[in-house]
C-alpha cells in the first residue's frame, strides 16, 4: 500500500504539471486514505480526476525513468516466456524490448532495489527500467498467459472440428468413386460378345475420323 509520503510526493508533482489544483492536493490525499484502494495511481484513475498520461508523467518524474503505457502494447512472447507468470505478477513488471544485451522492463516501482537481483535470477541481461501503471502491467501479464494457455487448445479443437466436418465429404466422395467403378465393372460384365464387338467397331471408326 502506498504511504502518505509517496502520495504527497506524487500529488505535488501533479500540481507542478497542472494536472490538479493545489486545492485538490490535500483533498485527494484525504480521500485516498479513506478509500479501499491500496495504490494511489489506481485510486486516481478510478476517480477520473487525472488522466493516465498525467499520472505516467508524474511517475516518470518521481522515479526518474521514462514512462510507458503498456495497455494494448503487443509484447514479445519470447521475452515473457523467460519469466514465470507469478514472478511477473508478484513484482508488477513486464519485459517489453531487448536491445543486444539490454533488456527493457516496465515496472510499477522501479525504485525497488531488489528487482535487479530478482530479475537476474532468470536472465543475464543488463536491465533498464521504465515505469508503468501497476494495474495495466498486471492486466497485460495476465492477458498474455491466459492467451498462451487457451490458444493451443482452441487450435486443436478447430483442427479436430475441421477434420470431422471434412470426413463425411471425403467418405462420400470415396463411396461415389467406388460406386462408379462397380457400375462400370457390372456394365462390362453384362455385355454380350456381339455388343462388345459393336462397341469396339464404333470406337475404331471414331478413331479413323480423327
Amino acid at each position: 500500500m502506498h504511504d502518505s509520503t509517496y502520495v504527497k510526493k506524487l500529488t505535488d508533482i501533479l500540481v507542478q504539471l497542472k494536472a490538479i489544483t493545489p486545492e485538490m492536493n490535500k483533498q485527494l490525499e484525504e480521500n485516498f486514505a479513506q478509500s479501499s484502494h491500496e495504490r494511489f495511481d489506481d485510486f486516481l484513475l478510478d476517480q477520473g480526476l487525472v488522466s493516465k498520461e498525467d499520472i505516467l508523467k508524474a511517475l516518470s518524474i518521481l522515479y526518474q525513468v521514462p514512462y510507458m503505457d503498456v495497455d494494448g502494447y503487443f509484447f514479445d512472447s519470447f521475452l515473457l516466456q523467460k519469466f514465470p507468470e507469478d514472478f511477473l505478477m508478484r513484482n508488477a513488471i513486464i519485459p517489453y524490448e531487448q536491445d543486444e544485451n539490454i533488456l527493457l522492463v516496465v515496472a510499477a516501482d522501479p525504485s525497488d532495489q531488489e528487482l535487479l537481483v530478482k530479475i537476474g535470477a532468470h536472465v543475464s541481461y543488463d536491465i533498464r527500467f521504465n515505469v508503468g501503471i501497476h494495474t495495466d502491467i498486471i492486466n497485460m501479464v495476465r492477458m498474455y498467459y491466459d492467451k498462451s494457455l487457451t490458444e493451443p487448445v482452441s487450435y486443436v479443437k478447430e483442427a479436430q472440428i475441421e477434420a470431422l466436418d471434412n470426413l463425411p465429404v471425403r467418405q462420400e466422395e470415396q463411396d461415389q468413386e467406388e460406386f462408379v467403378d462397380q457400375e462400370i465393372d457390372q456394365f462390362v460384365e453384362s455385355e454380350t460378345p456381339e455388343e462388345r464387338k459393336e462397341i469396339d467397331e464404333r470406337a475404331h471408326n471414331a478413331e479413323k475420323k480423327k
